[in-house]
């Protein structure tokens, strides 16, 4: 039998070797042959020059963190995501380095496109697991650029491009194709397709918004997901995306459940989604599990220095210190929902052709000061809460049975798995 523990977004500036809270969950990864998590907070030794776009924050935390998650059980990490370079490339080289320095297998980010997106293994015993790691969300100076024979590639992130197209009727299309061309930000494409406003629309019957993944990105994903296969005993794909279907925070977006489900068809072993840092269902396709959004692992964020960006984020003037900002943050209410501090941790049970999973339920503790965002096993009211939520999504995306006993984590049995 082969054991993996799967955990979401790893949001987190301090030391937590030694907290007796978090003890609990460390023994489940520990107890795993495999610890995956998402690090998005940089791993940085000084702060060098921000990058010019960010929201949410500029991450960082010392090289602490990687020993921590070390002694924790986390030995692969996803590092394709919207914060990984929030410190430029500097940072984001630091971040590699200190994983590498403990051992810590990481995918996602590289010096050209071809490197950010090669799948990368890691060897424990005889078994072999391929990761390979993207995101859908990200601004266009973040995301690694192709090597040509005559410029040098560009270092940054492994980016999945996606479009949205509205549908809307064809009298709103009309108004949407005069408005354009009056003010001339907007073009026909087709006799019913326009541009207009940055957004393309199509007239039709009624209301709608359709995803569609960029093809070119999409072949390079489900290459490297086949490449892995063949070199790897199980693959996993990891995928950071913030983007919802309509305004529903919990749905994925019909991209990404397509892209996911191509991988498994590509040898994916199972896919691992985050970014949204809200829990979504989980599916099996083929026998292999989909993780739609396993919401946040840690997410204990403490950026007293941040750039001039984020002071002005919130109105701040140019003499404006961390105590001023901290106080505008917490006006902000940011993240303030209780879905935002509740996730969940997964564990992936493989034995030769069959295979079982256990959902953890997670609890956060945003409503206490110090505490937030350090995670403990939920228990009690709480567990049945988050792994009933969890339940009711997968259902909605035609998953499986998840059954939940009184104490404990949820169990969800499947079969014929790779």
């Amino acid at each position: 039998m082969f054991r993996f523990a799967l955990g979401g977004d790893i949001i987190l500036s301090r030391r937590v070797t030694g907290i007796p809270s978090i003890r609990q969950l460390s023994e489940v990864i520990q107890a795993c042959d495999v610890g995956f998590g998402n690090v998005e907070t940089p791993i940085i030794e000084r702060k060098t020059a921000a990058s010019g776009t960010q929201s949410g924050g500029w991450l960082y935390a010392s090289r602490g963190l990687v020993n921590d998650l070390h002694n924790i059980g986390i030995n692969i990490v996803s590092l394709a995501n919207n914060h990984l370079l929030d410190w430029g490339l500097e940072g984001a080289r630091d971040t590699q380095e200190a994983l590498e320095t403990h051992g810590i297998v990481h995918a996602g980010f590289g010096e050209n496109l071809a490197e950010a997106s090669t799948p990368r293994f890691y060897d424990t015993g005889p078994v072999r697991i391929g990761l390979v790691a993207a995101t859908t969300t990200f601004s266009d100076e973040q995301r690694a650029g192709s090597q040509r024979g005559d410029v040098l590639g560009r270092p940054g992130i492994n980016g999945i491009g996606h479009s949205i197209r509205c549908k809307v009727k064809m009298a709103d299309y009309e108004v949407l194709k005069n408005l354009g061309e009056t003010l001339e930000i907007g073009h026909a494409l087709s006799t019913n397709r326009l541009f207009y406003a940055g957004m393309e629309y199509e007239s039709s019957d009624g209301y709608g918004i359709e995803t569609m993944i960029d093809p070119e990105d999409a072949k390079r994903i489900l290459d490297a997901v086949e490449l892995s296969s063949l070199h790897a005993d199980f693959t996993i794909l990891s995928l950071h995306t913030h983007e919802i279907s309509f305004a529903d925070w919990e749905s994925p977006p019909e991209f990404l459940v397509s892209l996911c489900r191509q991988a498994v068809e590509r040898g994916a072993t199972m896919v691992v989604c985050h970014g949204t840092h809200v829990l979504r269902g989980v599916e099996i396709h083929q026998g292999c599990p989909i993780f739609y959004g396993l919401g946040n692992l840690f997410f204990n964020d403490l950026a007293l220095v941040q750039p001039a960006e984020r002071y002005r984020e919130f109105n701040l003037i140019d003499d404006a210190g961390p105590l001023a900002l901290a106080k505008a943050i917490r006006q902000a209410r940011e993240f303030e929902e209780d879905m935002f501090w509740e996730g969940l941790m997964a564990t992936v049970n493989i034995d030769h052709k069959s295979s079982s999973i256990k959902l953890f339920a997670l609890d956060l503790h945003g409503d206490h000061p110090v505490r937030h965002g350090l995670p403990t096993i939920a228990q009690g009211d709480k567990q049945a809460r988050i792994l009933e939520r969890v339940a009711r999504l997968s259902e909605a995306l035609g998953g499986p049975p998840i059954r939940i006993p009184p104490t404990g984590p949820a169990v969800i049995n499947t079969y014929d798995t790779r």
